[in-house]
Order: structure tokens, then sequence, then C-alpha cells
């Protein structure tokens, strides 16, 4: 038997072993005093009150307010971060506290403080409290092995929570975030357990993970009101039975690689779809999920994701139940439920497959099943398909591969991201093979190479230092490819702009005059050599007319370069579009030269195009080279009847229709662009009113007639370098006297107008 001393000895060690607690104020007058003399297992305790001070834990050091309601550390956002944990080896624990920033707005110019950031450790946080920061609630990051628990993230500039690149895994759960300016909780290459949070009214997404690294298993979770539900983009995931609802897009949303299970969950009443896994490479098994009354569909394979769903109930929503889309996706519906859905219960569309077996496609508005448009296919088997009200299984014509929606630009660039070259060589052949313009969108080879200029992440043109890499490798990959020469030059073409800039010829330096022409001759020699390769691609042509213009090609050679692009795809309107730009006087052109070349092409594409080729070059010479009097040299009787054949050919295509009205407007039809104004609604396309805003508000109100018909002054048309450059062309051209004279006078009131400008 123990004797009472060893039994008190072994009391006071235990005792010991908790450590000691240094309470504030009462002890101490600060909690930075008091973490300072704490040693490693001793507790600081906070009383209520509000603390104005930035903190550093200590290894061991536990933080323990007396509720997150009473007790407040607070502090400026030029302060930065208000409590840093940083390589705790030893773990921490924050409890009954809240953090905030007093100024957060003003954070929104800075350098996104933070509220606490963990950083090499290992730290539990529970029942506090993270509002109005800076930046973001909580970041953790490094090797961190973190559990965060019954917290509130509110109103933060950018996330509630973010986990960043640590290799242990984190937990968060019952957490609640909610109307943050980014996402509620934001995963980026890091291994996170998330269990029963509630994420809503979040600008971004309620939860979202990114990264190739990113491995997170969500359970349990409800996220509501947001942009997004759950975004699973390039990532692992687990997701089971969590809720989404009344997102403005999606409710779970797979992108760009992500490999996913998706069980057990219910998504109703989101803006687009229920579950949606888009993009090449994305795989997305979909099991015994509940999609209800979305906006548009229920499951959806979309862009190249493929994936197989079943036991699914798919009902009430907007447009179709399951849906498989758009350029080699590819899914099985198996053992699925199909019920009164706005559309059709399955639908296969846009040069897509699926595999259908043993689902059940009952009450749906249009067909049961639908098998829709030029190179679609679908194999069934023991489908049942009743009461459905536009009949069972149907196969319809829809559209031929070269009116079919093909690019999302932010998904090609997504794939130069992630190096998926061989998917992008398959994609730029085949847009060269069909030539698509869909029904609402630019041609499709154009939107391509501008998604790979816009990149995804750090590799975009923009970022030469990443963005160049990728592009040799791609080229290394493929030796004998046009494609990644092509997406070279076009970058090339672009930092040869961004050299000289877009102001006054005067006001480019020596140096930039020179990076220019040397940036369009590394174009020039890449746009050559793609050619030599497998180069029938008639964006290429269009590039190398960008360049005859910057090298001041002569007309002969720039003809030359114009007829291959065309011997290529005739209806390739970019193509059109650059040599009326080299042929204005502000460039290479004598007056007339602009407008004698529109007038040709009408005549010589009239048989095949009709009017459709004259119109689109008369609207874009009117709404983007400042053409005046259009109607003394385009009748406009031939203008509109181009403009019919294009709105019937394309009658969803807001781009054209905001054209067809820019021009009516220019002609004067108050009428007709009336009419057009009503059928534009809020569908505006800025790029057809050359960005801008005023001219389409100041034409709205004029066809509404109530206002005159505004003056260039009105619109706010500013006198550009080009203008003066080619007013003194014209009259370099005519007496040198009279030219003389006439110059001195308009270049006077050029320069009052520019005064008045400035002055406004």
């Amino acid at each position: 038997m123990r004797s009472l001393g060893a039994v008190l000895g072994l009391l006071i060690v235990a005792g010991w072993a908790q450590g000691a607690t240094l309470e504030v104020p009462g002890q101490y007058p600060s909690i930075q005093a008091a973490i300072d003399a704490a040693g490693s297992g001793d507790t600081v305790k906070i009383a209520a009150g509000s603390y104005k001070e930035t903190l550093k834990l200590k290894g061991g050091v536990s933080l323990s307010g007396e509720s997150r309601d009473t007790t407040v550390l607070q502090n400026f956002v030029d302060k930065g971060p208000l409590l840093n944990v940083l390589d705790c080896s030893d773990p921490v624990e924050i409890t009954g506290i809240a953090l905030e920033h007093i100024n957060k707005e003003t954070g929104e110019q800075r350098r996104w403080p933070d509220l606490l950031i963990i950083s090499n450790s290992n730290a539990k946080i529970r029942l506090c409290t993270f509002r109005k920061s800076g930046g973001c609630g909580i970041v953790v990051t490094g090797s961190s092995e973190c559990e965060i628990s019954e917290c509130l993230f509110e109103e933060n500039a950018q996330s509630g929570i973010i986990v960043r690149g640590t290799d242990k895994r984190v937990k968060l759960a019952n957490n609640t975030c909610r109307s943050n300016n980014n996402d509620g909780i934001h995963i980026w290459n890091s291994k996170v357990e998330a269990a029963s949070n509630t994420c809503e009214k979040n600008s971004g997404s309620g939860i979202c993970a990114m990264g190739d690294e990113a491995d997170v298993n969500l359970t349990g979770n409800t996220c509501t009101g947001n942009g997004w539900g759950l975004w699973l983009d390039g990532s692992k995931a687990s997701l089971d039975s969590n809720t989404c609802s009344l997102n403005t897009i999606y409710g779970i949303y797979a992108s760009t690689g992500a490999e996913v299970r998706v069980t057990g969950n219910v998504c109703r009443e989101n803006g687009d779809s229920g579950i949606v896994a888009s993009s090449v490479g994305t795989r997305c098994e979909a099991v015994n999920n509940t999609c209800a009354k979305n906006k548009v569909c229920g499951i959806s394979y979309i862009h190249g994701a493929q994936g197989a769903a079943t036991d699914n109930v798919c009902e009430e929503n907007g447009e179709v139940g399951f849906n498989v889309a758009r350029w080699r996706s590819k899914a099985t519906f198996q053992g699925n439920k199909a019920l009164n859905n706005g559309g059709s219960g399955i639908r296969v569309r846009l040069n897509s497959t699926a595999e259908l077996i043993g689902n059940e496609c009952r009450d749906n508005k249009d067909c049961g099943i639908l098998i829709v448009d030029e190179g679609s296919s679908a194999e069934e088997k023991d489908n049942t398909v009743e009461n459905n009200a536009g009949g069972g299984v149907e196969r319809r014509e829809g559209l031929p591969l070269n009116r079919q929606y093909w690019v999302k630009q932010e998904e090609v660039g997504r794939l130069l991201g992630s190096e998926q070259f061989e998917a992008l060589e398959q994609f730029a052949a085949e847009l060269r093979e069909h030539k698509p313009r869909p029904l609402d969108g630019p041609f499709e080879l154009e939107s391509f190479y501008e998604g790979i200029e816009d990149g995804y992440g750090t590799v975009t043109a923009k970022r030469r230092e990443g963005y160049r890499p990728v592009l040799d490798r791609w080229a290394a990959a493929y030796p004998d490819s046009a494609a990644p020469l092509i997406a070279k030059a076009q970058a090339e073409i672009s930092y040869a702009w961004e050299a000289r800039g877009r102001g006054w010829a005067s006001e480019t330096t020596p140096e930039g005059r020179k990076d220019f022409k040397k940036y369009l001759q590394n174009a020039e020699q890449l746009l050559h050599e793609a050619e030599a390769k497998d180069g029938k691609d008639a964006y290429l042509y269009a590039l190398l007319m960008e360049v005859a213009r910057g090298l001041s090609y002569d007309l002969e050679k720039t003809e030359e370069v114009f007829k291959k692009g065309v011997a290529l795809d005739p209806w390739h309107v970019p193509l059109y579009e650059r040599m009326v730009w080299y042929l204005l006087p502000r460039w290479h052109g004598e007056p007339g030269d602009m407008e004698a070349f529109v007038q040709k092409v009408g005549e010589e594409t009239r048989e095949e195009m009709g009017g459709r080729m004259y119109s689109q070059l008369v609207a874009h010479a009117a709404i983007y080279c400042d053409l005046e009097d259009a109607e003394l040299v385009f009748p406009w009787e031939k203008v509109d009847e181009g403009f019919r054949q294009l709105m019937e050919d394309y009658p969803e295509c807001s781009y054209l229709l905001n054209c067809y009205c820019n021009v009516a407007c220019l002609y004067k039809k108050q009428a007709l662009a009336k009419e057009l104004f009503e059928r534009i609604g809020r569908n505006v396309r800025e790029d057809a009113w050359n960005n801008e805003e005023e001219a389409f508000r100041t034409y709205k109100q004029w066809a509404y007639g109530t206002r005159a018909y505004p003056s260039s002054l009105e619109l706010g048309e500013e006198v550009t370098p080009e203008d003066v450059e080619e007013f003194i062309n014209k009259f370099r051209k005519g007496s040198p006297v009279v030219g003389a004279v006439i110059f001195l006078g308009v270049a006077a009131l050029i320069a009052l107008i520019v005064m008045t400008k400035g002055r406004a």
C-alpha cells in the first residue's frame, strides 16, 4: 500500500502535468504578456472584454476566452493578422474567442491580411468567431495538423477558411461559414475531412477544393445560397450526404480532371444544374443522389467529362433529368429515375455518347429519351419510357457539327494548364475539319486559341515565365503540329502591342518601337514554321494578317496571305475583318480601298453566302473602324438583307443581334432599332458596341423616343492617334497648300476637343 505522502505527490505531479492557468487581465495586463510568461501545457484564460492586440502563440500554450460572444480580439487591418500560430509542434488549443478587423473595407485596397494564420503547427480551434477580416478568417498552411470545429466565419473580405498545401489531414466539423466575399471553405492541394459544416450566402463556393494534390472527404455538409455549392477542380474527392440548394449556379461541380465519387447527396433548386462533371479528364461516379427542381439539369456530363450515374433520382428539373453533351463527353446512366422534368428525361446531344441501361423515364414534358445533333449516339437496353409528352425514345436531326457549340474558353485554358496536350491536339484537328460556328458565339477555332492565351492559373500569356515553357513542352511533345506554334505566335503579337502601346505613335518610345517589330518578327517566323507543318488552319492566316499590318507588308503580299486563309475556310470572318483593317488609310490603304474591298467581297460571296459576309463586314467597319456616312457607301437594303439572313441562321446569337441593332442605329432606322433593343433585353454584348456602354445607353434612349439622335461627341468618341494619322494621309494626297490650311484648322479643332475632354 502506498503512503499518503506518495499519493499526494502523484496528485501534485498530475496537477503540474495539466499546466497552469494565467488570467488576463487579472494576472497579466495583456494577452501577449500572458503568452510570453506561459510554458508548454499552460492555458491563458481571457476574461470578457475587447482586446486590441496582435498575438503570436507559442507551442503548447492554449488560449481560452470566456465565450466568443463576450471575449473579442480586434485590431485595425493595417496591423495584419491578429493571431499567428507558427511552427508550433506542441499542440495548441484556442476556444471561446471572437476575432475581427475593425476596418475591413480598408483592407480591400491592401494585401488582404487574415485573422488567424496556422503554419507548420498542431492546433485545435473550437467555438470561436472570425468576422470582418480584411482577408480570410483562418489560413492553414505548411505541414499543419489541425482541427477546426463549431466556429463561425462571416463577412470576411475573402474566404472563411483556407487550407493551402498541407500534407497532413485537416478536419473541419460543424462550422458555419456565411456571407464571405469568396468561398466559405477553400482547399488548395491539401488533405481535408469536412463534415456537417454549413456554408451559406458566400459569393464564391460553399466549399471549393482545387489542385491535383487535393484529396477531400466531404460528408453531411449544407451549402445553400452560394455561387456554387461544392466545387471540385482537379482534385480527388468523396462527397457523401451533402445538401446543396438554392445556389446561383451549380449544386456540385467537378472539373479540370477531378476524380469524384458522389453518393447520397441532395441538390435542389440551384440556378443552373444539380450535379455537373465538366472538362476532359474529369471522371464522376454519381450514386443514389437526388436532384430536383434545378433550373436546367439534374445530372450532367459536359465538355469531355466521363463517368457513370447509377440509381439517382432527377425530378422536376427545368430542362432535363440526365444530360450528356459536347465534344466527346461520355456517360453510362443505369437504374436512374427521370421524372416530370421540363424537357426530356435523358438527353444525349452535341457530339456526345451514352450507354442507357434500365432507367425509368416517366411524365417528362418532352420525350423520355432524346438523342439529338450530328455525332451523338446512345446504346439503349431495358429502359422504361412511359407517359412522356413528347414520346418515348426519339432520334432528332438537331444541329450539324459545324453549327454546334464546341469551345468553352476556360476549359481550353485548363487543358493547357494541366498539360493535356493530346486533348488539345484532337480538339484543334476537329475544329479545323468541321469549322464550327455555333448558334450563339464566335468562330470556334478563334475561341480555341483565345482560350489557350487566357490559360489557367499561372499558365497564361500574361505571365510569360510560366506560359512559354508550357507551349515549348507542347511543341516538343508534338513536333509535327502547327497548333502550339500558332499559340506562341498569338502571344508574341500580344506582346508586340503591349510594347508599342495603344496611344499616340509619338508617345511610343524607341525601345517600344523596336520591341514591337521584334515580337511581330517572332510571330512571323512561328507562323511560317506552322504553315510548313500541318498548317491547314484558317486562324493561322488571320494572325499572319495581323503581322502584315504591323510589319507593313505590301498589298500584293498581304493579299497572298488572305487568299491562302480563304482557300481553307471561305466563311472565316476574322480573315476578312483583318483585311478591312489593313486597307484603312490609317494603316496601308488609300481612301476608298476598304469600301471597295467590302463591295467586292459582297459580290464574290453572294451566290454562296447571300448577303451574310457583306453585312458582317459592313458592321465591322461601321462599329470598329469609325466608318461615317455608311449608307452613302453601303446601301441599307443590302445590309439589312444580309442581317436578316444571319438572324435566320443564328436566331440565338446575341452578338449578331447586338451588331444588327448597332448598325440599325447608325443608319437611323429607329423602329427597327427599338424592335432589336427589345429582343436584346438583358443579353447585351458590349463587344458589339465597341465596349462603349454610353453608346448602347444613348442609342437605346433615341430608339425609344426619349432623346434626340446623339452626336459623335455625345457618344463619347475620342480623337485617336489613328484618326489623326488617317486625316493627315487624306490631305497629303491633295493640294499641298489647301491641305496645309485645312490641316491646321482641323488640328486646332482636334486640340480644342482634346483639351475640353481633358477638363471634363
